[in-house]
């Protein structure tokens, strides 16, 4: 992805599903990706949308606000930036998830180099997922003892 995201000057995103399928596979400019219309299976306030995006940044830079305003408007169950050295290899992984627990929306993490990924991410988006689920339904209960 990121050899042929130098080679072509553009940003590459894949769209993933949970199964670990890829179900879309995008091509932007030098910095900004356009996600296409995605139908509206699975869209609710208590759900994730079952998609994360892993996309491309030519330019070293972690994730931007567009990045984090799509995550949020499209609810992705996760948004990953990778950053690359000069001869196309990945050297920083930048990501972000939504965070029903907190004011930002979405909670940013902090750089990871290639060797500190970890398994287990489809466990951390449904964690994430049944956070968001529960803080849906103690929202709409307040509301309801008002």
């Amino acid at each position: 992805l990121c050899e042929l995201s130098l080679e072509i000057g553009k940003q590459i995103g894949i769209l993933i599903d949970r199964s670990g399928y890829v179900t879309h596979v995008l091509v932007g400019s030098d910095n900004s990706i356009e996600i296409p219309f995605l139908d509206r299976l699975r869209t609710s306030e208590a759900r994730l949308r079952g998609l994360r995006l892993v996309h491309t940044h030519l330019k070293g830079e972690s994730l931007n606000q567009e990045d984090l305003t799509d995550l949020a408007l499209l609810r992705l169950d996760y948004m990953t930036a990778v950053v690359m050295d000069t001869s196309g290899n990945p050297n920083g992984y930048y990501s972000a998830h939504l965070n029903p627990e907190s004011d930002d929306l979405c909670s940013v993490l902090p750089k990871k180099y290639p060797g500190q990924l970890t398994e287990g991410i489809l466990e951390e988006i449904l964690e994430i997922e049944s956070r968001l689920s529960r803080s849906k339904k103690n929202l709409k209960d307040a509301q309801k003892e008002n």
